[in-house]
């Protein structure tokens, strides 16, 4: 079972703002108790009441001088998107912080804008603990779920791109942690098929699942991670469910997904005031909807 190893998920935002929706996300993650959490953010974040998160404050400086110390690269972060090049080093980060994650069997990373449902009840495959790497993706590394088997082999994956010195010490996003960009072709997706990595991503695991990605593909034309303005999830007994929306998908059962990644919603105002999850009562239904946590 996944649940008797141990897993941290290491999470790092440097942001002129605290993100409006971290409360929800932090609630999301102590909720899955068998799984410790990593947060570093140059903001002051409040986890005391979590016995599975822990948080350190960290600086550009500080990140600087821990890559410089491990992987002796400089990293570059004076393009106009600032401090989104951070996501290129996720598959760096058993490395970077090996320090941090001796005690675990497996690490992995994510984003801020999620609330996860119950992980380890949707890694329930067979032969799981067989896999070196898991995604959230069906046949890419995902950057806001991917979990590495904490083994030197796998830690030290990043190193097979040649180009990886040239990636982490450009200004600009080269999505180094999923599929790269094209002209490159430095993904860390890329490397894990070359180098026979097992790994897991046969289906994808968050919002949707995959008979309605495939019908929305059809009929939206929208990838899984772009969400419609009627899609609604119901948070429940820590298990987050796809409900369908106001036009195509009238379920006749909700389904159960890993996580829901709002990367669109949270650029819309209405989502982001009214996902304040302070007054939420433990086992209280909780439906997320383009307007925020409808509770």
């Amino acid at each position: 079972m996944l649940s008797t190893k141990k897993i941290c998920i290491i999470v790092i935002d440097i942001n002129k703002n605290i993100p409006q929706w971290l409360d929800i996300f932090l609630l999301s993650c102590s909720k899955n108790v068998s799984i410790d959490w990593l947060l570093f953010t140059n903001y002051k974040v409040e986890v005391d009441k979590f016995e599975n998160i822990n948080h350190e404050y960290i600086t550009p400086k500080r990140f600087e001088k821990i890559v410089k110390t491990e992987i002796d690269i400089t990293p570059d972060f004076t393009h106009s998107d600032g401090y989104y090049k951070l996501c290129d080093f996720r598959p760096t980060y058993g490395v970077i912080f090996k320090e941090y994650i001796k005690k675990y069997d497996y690490w992995g990373h994510c984003d801020t804008d999620q609330i996860f449902g119950n992980i380890i009840n949707n890694l329930n495959d067979k032969e799981i603990l067989n896999y070196d790497i898991i995604s959230s993706r069906k046949n890419v590394t995902s950057g806001h779920f991917t979990l590495y088997k904490n083994t030197h082999h796998i830690n030290t994956l990043f190193t097979k791109c040649k180009k990886w010195k040239y990636i982490l010490t450009q200004p600009d996003l080269h999505a180094f942690d999923e599929r790269g960009f094209p002209k490159l072709r430095g993904g860390i997706t890329r490397v894990i098929k070359q180098e026979n990595i097992n790994v897991l991503w046969n289906r994808n695991r968050f919002n949707y699942p995959d008979h309605i990605i495939s019908a929305r593909q059809r009929k939206y034309k929208k990838c899984p991670g772009t969400l419609s303005d009627d899609d609604k999830w119901l948070i429940s007994d820590s298990k987050i469910e796809y409900m369908g929306d106001e036009d195509l998908f009238q379920l006749d059962r909700p389904h159960e997904v890993m996580y829901i990644h709002f990367q669109n919603w949270k650029h819309s105002t209405t989502f982001v005031n009214n996902i304040d999850v302070r007054n939420w009562e433990p086992g209280q239904p909780c439906m997320i909807t383009s307007s925020g946590a409808v509770l």
